[in-house]
């Protein structure tokens, strides 16, 4: 299995296959762009590291999901809602750093 490219023989429509892509590749570039990004915020404040850290369990679950299930819609979901509660928790609890994460996120979401 290729991590840009998965199985997806087990889906039937090629919509089906194209979301289910679709939410795989954006778990996996938001994963990986946000391990930099967390070791750098570590240094300069401990409470953006929660929301970062966030991202990386949720990208991680959402990964986990989508492999063993084949299921994109409640990862859709999940990326929305949590997209929105961390950019809004972030926004009132990060104050000493610019919110480019915030950005990234919400546009995932």
């Amino acid at each position: 299995m290729n991590p840009f490219s998965p199985n997806t023989d087990s889906l039937k429509t090629f919509y089906d296959k194209g979301l289910f892509l679709l939410a795989w590749r954006i778990s996996f570039v938001v994963f990986f762009l946000f391990i930099p990004i967390t070791i750098a915020y570590a240094f300069f404040d401990p409470k953006a590291l929660i929301t970062t850290g966030a991202v990386l369990v949720i990208t991680t679950i959402s990964m986990t999901y989508l492999h063993r299930t084949k299921n994109f819609i409640p990862v859709f979901w999940f990326f929305s809602i949590s997209g929105s509660l961390l950019g809004n928790f972030a926004l009132c609890y990060v104050h000493n750093l610019t919110h480019y994460v915030d950005f990234v996120w919400l546009v995932c979401a």
